[in-house]
């Protein structure tokens, strides 16, 4: 399974996200705990696998290019068309993001932490959503869906 880079791991999800989101989960924290535990695994992580920037182009392909040619009496006229390169962009990438991503969730392992997959709430969950910054967290069978910082519990 391929993470996202952790640091655009959500917490408790975005506004616009749809479907299942990736928290990261251990009954009793609290949203600062959970914050300040993916700082210290990132912080860990970067400083045993560091950045390796590497750079990469995308495979790149040339359309034939065609030419068609008209007469009409002693006038030639000729279209030529096709001859575009697609692809051949170059870009730049973390080779070590891999490796880092998986130390990080070590780590968070290590300290009790898993990366679970909730629901977003719609609109009237998100209504009786509780901020989590300074709530414990629930058991997970609890925990109907989550917001931007917060989760609706189970009725």
């Amino acid at each position: 399974m391929k993470f996202l880079p952790f640091a655009s791991l959500l917490f408790l999800c975005s506004c616009v996200a749809t479907g299942p989101v990736p928290v990261v989960y251990k009954v009793g924290s609290t949203g600062d705990q959970r914050k300040s535990a993916v700082l210290d695994c990132e912080t860990q992580a970067l400083s045993k696998v560091p950045r390796a920037m590497a750079s990469a182009v995308t495979p790149a392909y040339t359309m034939p290019s065609n030419v068609q040619c008209y007469s009409t009496g002693y006038t030639v006229s000729c279209q030529e068309y096709g001859g575009q390169t697609i692809g051949g962009n170059a870009y730049s990438y973390d080779a070590n993001q891999d490796l880092r991503d998986r130390v990080t969730m070590q780590c968070l392992a290590n300290k009790g932490y898993q990366l679970v997959s909730l629901p977003t709430c719609d609109a009237e969950q998100s209504k009786r959503a509780i901020a989590s910054a300074q709530q414990r967290m629930p058991s997970y069978d609890k925990i109907e869906c989550v917001v931007q910082g917060g989760y609706a519990l189970k009725q």
